[in-house]
């Protein structure tokens, strides 16, 4: 039947029982499927959020950033934490490291 219409006959599932084939042009359906496949690789990825704190950031805001930390990580998405230094407070990293530390081991239950 293929050759009397000068199509192609293409198997598109050989571990079926019976296999299935499809009458059609092979050029057409390759077309289909490399289309297909691109556009399964331009899935979106999880979007990156960004949580943003200062060395002089208060207590309760910080609460308030970890609840929203949580939150975006339950949902799936990747977070990026940025302290942000402001003046002469770019000339002392070393503080700044201390301050992310302690925003990292501020005790998670007492958020809830």
């Amino acid at each position: 039947m293929a050759e009397e219409r000068e199509l192609d006959l293409v198997l598109i599932s050989p571990a079926a029982t019976p296999p299935i084939a499809k009458i059609t042009n092979f050029d057409k359906f390759r077309y289909a499927r490399e289309k297909e496949l691109k556009k399964q690789k331009q899935q979106k990825a999880p979007e990156t959020k960004r949580i943003q704190i200062s060395g002089r950031t208060a207590k309760n805001d910080l609460m308030i950033r970890i609840r929203k930390l949580e939150e975006f990580l339950k949902k799936g998405h990747r977070v990026e934490i940025q302290l942000t230094l402001r003046g002469r407070e770019k000339g002392n990293k070393e503080w700044a490291r201390i301050k992310l530390g302690e925003f990292m081991e501020i005790d998670r239950k007492s958020v809830v």
